[in-house]
């Protein structure tokens, strides 16, 4: 068993993926990390006390601090790196929505949503290459 892949019904704690030795900058997020940032950032906007009254450094040391209480991982993260962190995943949530978005705009006759989604994957993926 790796130490950075967790099976069904495993309880133990994951590492993160890859270190930097020598470096200033941390080990990268496992995506377990970023499901716990998520459920923060979900967690402390929906709060229904504090939502919108209060301050960008408030919120955030909010999030850090759900991290800090729920991540399964011995990373230690700053409050700096889970907002940056946020903003990646967000940025390629979007991404993903407005993708979505435009394939469900497609009425081709006799198509699935899976035939859509695939035609969509292979477009997007020949724009990477």
């Amino acid at each position: 068993m790796k130490p950075d892949i967790i099976y069904p019904l495993s309880k133990k704690v994951v590492e993160p993926s890859r270190s930097t030795k020598g470096s200033k900058r941390t080990k990268n997020f496992h995506w377990e990390e970023d499901e716990v940032i998520c459920s923060g950032w979900l967690y402390i906007s929906k709060d229904p006390i504090n939502r919108a009254n209060q301050t960008r450094s408030t919120f955030w040391s909010r999030v850090h601090a759900f991290f800090e209480k729920e991540k399964k991982t011995t990373a230690v993260r700053s409050e700096s790196y889970i907002m940056h962190r946020w903003l990646t995943i967000q940025a390629q949530v979007n991404k993903f929505c407005s993708c979505y978005a435009a394939i469900e705009r497609r009425n081709k006759s006799r198509t699935t949503i899976q035939d859509k989604v695939c035609h969509m994957c292979l477009s997007y993926y020949l724009n990477l290459v």
